[in-house]
């Protein structure tokens, strides 16, 4: 599925070191919370636009955290614990301290060609291969609201396409041939509903 990189790491080190002093300082405990699951409504909903970056958004970064390690994740969106703000975290290299937060996030850059195997905490038992870009840049704001701008291949750029679909009510699976779509769609609900279950 790739490898976070050493040069990704230091492309995103700005936003790595708000991270880390956001965990060492503001004092505000997370939980871990419920995940949504497909067929969910909140996962086919578009995210709002974060506004107000107060102890409330602090509060769900953790959560978010804490969810993802407790459910061996490397990333995890807001709308999958049933928060429809446009919030993702991200650790593909799992060590705690290194957790990437990026807030109303834009995808400015996406170029080159990669396929790698998904799996999605909101899809539980499903893995399957997605193509995607292989280098993004993103842009959006950090967890104080200031600026943040991240650059990365590898499988941190996969893992930030992933997330912002989220933020956008797609899930990786909307991202297979339509033969493949069906054929897990049918999982989760009748066959008479299976042809835009998952558009």
């Amino acid at each position: 599925m790739g490898i976070y990189t050493r040069d990704a790491y230091r492309k995103v080190m700005g936003s790595i070191g708000n991270i880390a002093f956001f965990a060492s300082i503001v004092r505000i405990a997370g939980m871990v919370v419920p995940l949504c699951v497909a067929p969910h409504p909140v996962l086919r909903t578009t995210a709002r636009e974060v506004t107000a970056f107060t102890d409330a958004l602090h509060r769900l970064a953790r959560d978010l955290i804490e969810t993802m390690y407790a459910n061996d994740g490397i990333g995890l969106a807001a709308p999958q614990i049933g928060q429809g703000l446009q919030v993702f975290v991200a650790n593909p290299s799992r060590q705690r301290g290194r957790e990437l937060v990026v807030v109303n996030p834009i995808l400015d850059v996406a170029t080159g060609r990669a396929r790698m195997v998904e799996g999605c905490l909101s899809v539980p038992k499903m893995w399957e291969r997605v193509k995607r870009a292989a280098h993004v840049r993103m842009s959006g704001r950090d967890i104080f609201g200031k600026p943040l701008v991240v650059e990365a291949d590898g499988l941190l750029a996969i893992a930030l396409q992933h997330e912002f679909d989220h933020l956008q009510g797609r899930l990786f699976i909307d991202r297979l041939p339509w033969f493949r779509r069906r054929r897990l769609a049918a999982r989760w609900v009748r066959p008479a509903s299976v042809e835009g279950a998952w558009r």
